[in-house]
């Protein structure tokens, strides 16, 4: 291997001559007699490998939020696609904590393992069918 020569490598192994820099789940090698000229391309390489990687995660990532998102459209056009059913148990224990035990938002989230938001919008709702 040549002084300039960078390899990724995916798990930790034992190699002489060898010194690992770990940055998140990338693991780069650098050879040990790279100086001058030489480490500065390395450098170079490695955070141009990098971009790469991680350019190549986002647009996987988009591509798969874009996909999942068309296949919903499609479902819901078809009538097989209706959303989450809401838990009317939860709703019920959520209106009974906060407007007959008088409990803050933030308690009512905490006592029934929900999300603050979950609360507000359940109590919006109530408000609205009760005017």
């Amino acid at each position: 291997m040549r002084n300039w020569q960078v390899s990724v490598v995916s798990s930790a192994f034992e190699m002489n001559r060898f010194l690992y820099l770990y940055n998140s789940d990338i693991k780069f090698v650098y050879y040990n007699d790279s100086e001058g000229v030489s480490k500065i391309i390395l450098s170079a390489v490695q955070n141009v490998l990098l971009k790469l990687s991680l350019q190549m995660a986002r647009d996987d990532y988009e591509l798969r939020r874009k996909r999942q998102k068309e296949g919903i459209e499609l479902a819901k056009d078809k009538g097989r696609f209706k959303g989450r059913k809401p838990s009317k148990e939860l709703h019920k224990k959520i209106i009974k904590c906060r407007y007959e035990s008088k409990m803050s938002i933030a308690g009512t989230a905490d006592i029934l393992g929900t999300s603050k938001s979950t609360v507000a919008r359940v109590c919006r709702e109530y408000k609205k069918q009760n005017v």
